[in-house]
């Protein structure tokens, strides 16, 4: 199991569909983002306005990327490819030919990938014509 110190949160956890594993991931990296901040407000005391100023948009900029780093979707569809990856490194596949490849679209699970990186392919598209990238 987990180890989640707060029969809250761990109750809570327990009637969702979220992976419990990845909320203790997730609440080992507060640490890491608190010494970031106290960075941040030691650097703040030394600044002049401009650095302040650009520092401050460098510290929103993170922050958007930590609240979408922790969307559920967001947890789930990247926990599961490190989980894919992690079996992917661990085999020795052979090379695939456009045969071999052919073939692979009969599997479910392949059909599922592909459909997944092709959806993830058309939003980041948009996300870098929207952002004029």
């Amino acid at each position: 199991m987990t180890d989640i110190d707060d029969p809250t949160l761990e109750a809570a956890l327990a009637d969702s569909d979220v992976d419990p594993e990845a909320v203790v991931r997730l609440l080992e990296r507060t640490d890491d983002i608190q010494t970031v901040l106290d960075l941040v407000a030691i650097a703040n005391a030394s600044l002049d306005d401009e650095a302040i100023r650009a520092l401050s948009e460098t510290g929103g900029t993170l922050g958007g990327l930590a609240k979408r780093a922790t969307d559920d979707d967001a947890v789930r569809v990247l926990d599961s490819g490190l989980v894919a990856l992690g079996e992917a490194g661990a085999s020795d596949p052979e090379p695939a030919g456009i045969l071999d490849t052919l073939r692979a679209l009969r599997d479910p699970d392949v059909r599922k990938g592909l459909g997944t990186l092709l959806a993830m392919a058309k939003a980041f598209g948009r996300e870098l014509r929207e952002r004029g990238a």
